[in-house]
């Protein structure tokens, strides 16, 4: 491996690990907590450190960090609202399809809670015939760790499978049209512009720029004439495809799926 790049701070976390009884708790909340941990990967004058220091070995600002696998499909559920944040219970029941996909199944007891968080869903070593264990396709292709063997470190892959996921997965459209009807009943039928104003405070937590809009509501007048052109439809319905699909579009874009 490479030598440390900052041989003194690794010295001094060394000796207050040892000084405050080699508690890794208190190590972790130590260096989460730090300045140069809680920066942010966008900055103004990130374009000058990167010319500087493009390896940000001088940790001048954060890396970017892609969404685990498991956060991903939180963050998709809770921006479309539809996550169940109930706690503790049975784990959500999976199948293993014909195809070889496996996929949530919703026919328990509790339909309803195949929306909960990820890390409820049930996951058996060794029961998929490939000996891999039963592992959601969503999850998988997003790096969800093997559960036959350790995984002491995550890997984070990027792959043209992923962003074919985003876009084109059955889990993913269902949820962009969940979004869509979420920011419709906050924004009304009426008010593209407001719909896409809260459609990114949803997503990023930020409002559009001024280009951003403009696009935006350029895509969905085109897109609702597309729709209409294809399958005359009522002026609603068209709309709420249009919103739809300018939601998939937030929810597999690079902000929403790295952490800045």
């Amino acid at each position: 491996g490479s030598s440390p790049t900052h041989p003194e701070l690794l010295d001094w976390l060394a000796v207050d690990f040892m000084e405050h009884g080699w508690s890794t708790k208190r190590l972790h909340r130590l260096m989460m907590m730090s300045t140069a941990y809680r920066q942010s990967a966008h900055r103004p004058s990130a374009g000058k450190a990167i010319e500087i220091d493009p390896e940000n070995e001088l940790l001048s600002r954060m890396n970017l960090r892609r969404l685990e696998a498991e956060v991903l499909r939180d963050s998709v559920l809770a921006v479309s609202g539809k996550l169940d944040p109930t706690v503790g219970g049975a784990p959500i029941a999976v199948t293993s399809n014909p195809d070889g996909l496996v996929t949530i199944s919703d026919k328990g007891p509790n339909p309803a809670g195949k929306w909960r968080r990820s890390i409820y869903v049930r996951s058996l070593r060794g029961s998929h015939p490939s000996g891999t264990g039963l592992r959601l396709s969503m999850l998988e292709v997003f790096d969800f760790p093997e559960v036959v063997i350790n995984c002491t470190r995550r890997v984070n892959s990027t792959t043209p499978l992923q962003s074919l996921t985003l876009m084109n997965s059955a889990f993913m459209q269902e949820q962009s049209r969940n979004f869509a009807e979420r920011v419709r009943g906050i924004a009304g039928d009426d008010r593209p512009a407001l719909q896409i104003e809260t459609a990114f405070v949803l997503a990023f937590g930020r409002t559009p720029s001024a280009r951003e809009s403009e696009f935006c509501l350029d895509y969905l007048k085109e897109q609702q004439v597309e729709y209409q052109q294809a399958n005359p439809e009522p002026g609603k319905k068209a709309l709420g495809g249009a919103l739809a699909g300018l939601c998939s579009m937030l929810l597999a874009s690079n902000e929403f799926l790295y952490n800045g």
